[in-house]
């Protein structure tokens, strides 16, 4: 406690003087300290408050770009989701045009399965709602692979299937082998030189002698010379359709064995030779040994080369 103390006399003013000084000192230092604390508080607070500002505006900008980022992600899969879709139908489509039997749209489904559709407590599991936007666009990006891979190996498969088509027909007997008039039929007959009740294991095309004959389907010559009542003649074996053709009485080969032909190439020309009444062509078609109706297996020659 300061004392102050008033007396009459003229030797008491210096103390009075003194202490008062002290006592304003006092405050003064006070008052200092006060306003410098709160200046250093203030600033402390300022920077926080700007660096917590600073942050939060850091902190939504990456969120807005991840947003951002994401409805972008979001486009790009829809896109991809449609394109898959529309290639299930191309293969679809393809399908079809090779005359394969497409895989119904419930087995595509099955064979790969579908995205994932989280329930609301799956969702509060997950987390954020950006969570479950990720894990959901995961989902679906991995269920196009699949699909994709799906897709891919049914291609190869369609490519597959329809190339042993081509190779099949190609060497399936489909066109007449030679221009002239049919004579004899298939079947059973009275053989015009012998005499005597037969079968005809082939068709009979007549026409002038020089007469070109050409190859009823894709195939490798694996008969080419005389042979007995035959004259001269060639036969064809279509290895991968399981079929042969033999093409006899032919004036002369224009083939040898192991030639590789194709349907429409020359390779003889009608003759008289062997067991014969005249000019014409004795054209077979066998499969597994067995003759069958040539008449099953011949369109006209020029419609095909025209």
């Amino acid at each position: 406690m300061i004392k102050v103390v008033f007396g009459n006399n003229r030797n008491a003013k210096a103390p009075i003087v003194l202490k008062l000084n002290a006592v304003i000192m006092y405050l003064t230092a006070v008052l200092f300290f006060v306003v410098f604390a709160t200046a250093v508080v203030g600033v402390y607070y300022t920077v926080s408050i700007t660096d917590a500002q600073n942050v939060y505006n850091e902190e939504k900008e990456r969120h807005q770009h991840l947003v951002y980022t994401l409805d972008s992600l979001n486009l790009l899969v829809a896109q991809e989701t449609e394109f898959v879709s529309r290639f299930s139908d191309f293969e679809t489509e393809l399908s079809i045009a090779r005359g394969i039997a497409p895989v119904p749209d419930d087995i595509k489904r099955q064979s790969v399965g579908g995205r994932v559709l989280f329930p609301e407590k799956v969702r509060q599991l997950l987390g954020s709602p950006i969570e479950v936007q990720i894990s959901e666009m995961d989902e679906e990006i991995a269920g196009n692979r699949r699909r994709l891979g799906f897709l891919e190996q049914r291609l190869i498969t369609i490519n597959e299937t329809a190339e042993r088509q081509r190779i099949f027909f190609a060497e399936k007997p489909s066109i007449t082998p030679a221009q002239g008039r049919v004579t004899s039929e298939f079947g059973a007959r009275n053989h015009p030189v012998l005499n005597r009740a037969s079968i005809h294991e082939g068709i009979d095309i007549a026409n002038v002698p020089w007469t070109p004959i050409i190859a009823a389907a894709d195939g490798i010559v694996s008969f080419s010379g005389v042979r007995g009542g035959y004259g001269i003649k060639v036969d064809i074996t279509h290895r991968n359709s399981g079929y042969l053709t033999r093409y006899a009485h032919l004036s002369q080969s224009a083939v040898n064995v192991g030639d590789i032909v194709r349907r429409g190439d020359i390779i003889g020309y009608m003759g008289n030779t062997g067991i014969s009444t005249g000019p014409h062509l004795h054209f077979e078609v066998r499969r597994g040994g067995r003759p069958l109706c040539p008449r099953n297996y011949m369109i006209d020659a020029s419609a095909m080369l025209r």
